[in-house]
């Protein structure tokens, strides 16, 4: 059979923006939920509530189930929810028509068998609803292991939230037929119906598998749990604009995104939180607390804001800090700064005794800033913004002190490995374990490219395919080298933004390798494709 290879194809896919999920991990999408309360309304067709269930073959007859993975470190619902397990376990209502769900022990864990009887009924969906208070506003959404052995008959699965007079909605997909998938749903990607009482107040969960054929299947969910629960780092988000339907709700949205994103694309672990929600006890296990774009905030949030400075958290925020956050973090008021020509703020260079890991240069166009003035003794500038020229406009970019950081201006996105490593650098100035976690992140994508998940098995399959050749082997110790370096400087704890370059740099090599090593077919044919519509660049 033919092969297209689609070298330059490839090569983008590749090389190009970073993957911030794990590869099983498939993040939420937006959903239905139709139904304005749990278990309570009939199918549009099928059997009624109550009535004789359609026979599906029971769990003797399916064969043992692939091996879990190792548990997950986040709490599960019943823990995060002070529940008892068992009630919970045994706490999911079938809607009608569905068949009961199926407590099952795989390797001395909990196993819910899940069982779509789409054969011999008209049922939309096989959907089962369990009634559980959550506080779910100050965590990322809910994670959960699935598996099912055949879900060709399943067109999609869907998790909802019910909370108040509404509902939260996700798709996920499930990634194979061959083993356990953890399935992550990200509450910042859920679709919202009707009018849901936040996040705060999820009063049950419904799972839904949507027929897609007329054909009987089973799933299997295990490790329930909630994500993000402890993460160190809080992006607040600020939500007063848009509730009130004001002008710059987009724009709060955008760079709140934007530094989640690029947090995630670092492999940092965080958690957005509406300011709304903010308050002491949901703040209580964080370290850093960033404020994106933050123009306006209530008291009652700044209050919280300060006393977790007070108790040794950091904050770190772009454009606008809240006037009663300025003692606690060594600031004080300055102006507002319009630029006077094209081009006056358009890069930002770090001064002396700028944190670890600090680009030496950031090419952002900023079109105005929000200065803000050290304190003697309290705070300092480590950053200047320069003019497209390159002349120092000797205007802070950047200040610092021991309780947070400011930057004038919100962080864009116009070179944007530098403006994520300027946004590592402040956070693991405050919080070293971001950087660690950085560095594990940056080393394991090294690999994680093409048909590879992780960076064991491409050095595994590379070095086979390479040991047909002696350069291609030189050149994979070399990398094997450059790797264990960087592993040995994150585990020592020292230079780990260099440690960072360099993984970088091996996953650079490795993907060199790989398609190096490609050998080409009979009868292949080799295509090229630019992305841009205005043609390769020079």
């Amino acid at each position: 059979m033919n092969r297209v290879f689609l070298t330059c194809l490839l090569l983008a896919a590749f090389s190009g923006a970073p993957l911030c999920a794990d590869p099983g991990e498939i993040s939420g999408r937006t959903g239905r939920a139709e139904d304005a309360g749990v278990a309570d309304r009939p199918e549009r067709s099928g059997p009624q509530a109550g009535g004789d269930l359609p026979e599906i073959a029971g769990p003797s007859d399916l064969p043992a189930l692939p091996a879990l993975p190792p548990p997950t470190s986040e709490p599960s619902i019943a823990a995060w929810a002070g529940a008892d397990p068992a009630k919970l376990r045994s706490g999911w209502k079938p809607m009608a028509g569905s068949m009961p769900v199926v407590a099952r022990a795989v390797s001395g864990r909990d196993v819910l068998e899940m069982p779509c009887n789409f054969r011999s009924t008209e049922i939309e969906r096989a959907s089962w609803d369990l009634e559980v208070g959550l506080d779910l506003a100050a965590a990322r959404g809910l994670e959960l292991l699935f598996y099912s052995p055949d879900p060709s008959p399943v067109s999609h699965f869907s998790l909802y939230f019910r909370s108040g007079g509404g509902w939260y909605a996700a798709t996920f997909h499930p990634g194979s037929a061959e083993g356990w998938s953890r399935i992550a749903i990200d509450r910042e990607s859920a679709r919202v119906e009707g009018r849901p009482a936040g996040w705060g107040s999820v009063d049950a969960i419904r799972i839904s598998a949507w027929r897609g054929s007329d054909a009987d299947t089973r799933f299997y969910v295990a490790d329930l749990a909630v994500r993000g629960a402890a993460a160190p780092v809080a992006v607040i988000r600020a939500d007063a604009p848009a509730a009130a339907g004001r002008e710059g709700a987009r724009e709060i949205d955008t760079y709140c995104a934007r530094v989640a994103r690029y947090l995630g694309e670092c492999g940092v672990a965080h958690v957005v939180i509406r300011d709304s929600d903010v308050n002491a006890k949901r703040l209580g296990p964080r370290k850093v607390a960033i404020l994106p774009y933050n123009p306006s905030m209530s008291a009652a949030a700044a209050e919280a804001l300060v006393s977790f400075v007070e108790r040794g958290g950091k904050v770190v925020a772009f454009y606008h800090l809240p006037a009663a956050l300025l003692p606690a973090v060594g600031l004080e008021a300055g102006e507002y700064v319009r630029q006077d020509r094209p081009g006056r703020f358009a890069e930002i260079r770090p001064l002396a005794g700028a944190p670890s890991g600090f680009p030496a240069r950031v090419r952002q166009r900023s079109w105005n800033i929000q200065e803000l003035r050290a304190v003697e003794g309290r705070s300092r500038a480590v950053a200047v913004w320069h003019d497209a020229e390159g002349e120092s406009t000797g205007r802070a970019a950047v200040l610092l002190s021991p309780a947070g950081a400011f930057m004038t201006h919100v962080l864009l996105d116009d070179d944007e490995a530098a403006q994520r490593a300027l946004l590592l650098s402040l956070v693991g100035h405050f919080h070293a374990g971001a950087l660690a976690e950085a560095l594990e992140y940056a080393v394991e994508r090294a690999g994680r490219f093409g048909p590879y998940q992780g960076v064991r098995e491409a050095l595994g399959e590379i070095g086979r395919v390479a040991a047909e050749s002696a350069g291609a082997r030189e050149r994979l110790e070399r990398v094997r080298g450059r790797l264990g370096k960087a592993r040995a400087m994150g585990a020592a704890g020292e230079r780990i933004p260099e440690a960072l370059d360099l993984a970088g740099e091996v996953r650079s090599e490795l993907i060199d390798l790989y398609c190096s090593l490609q050998k080409p077919l009979a009868g292949e044919h080799r295509a090229f494709w630019c992305h841009s519509a205005f043609g390769v660049e020079g």
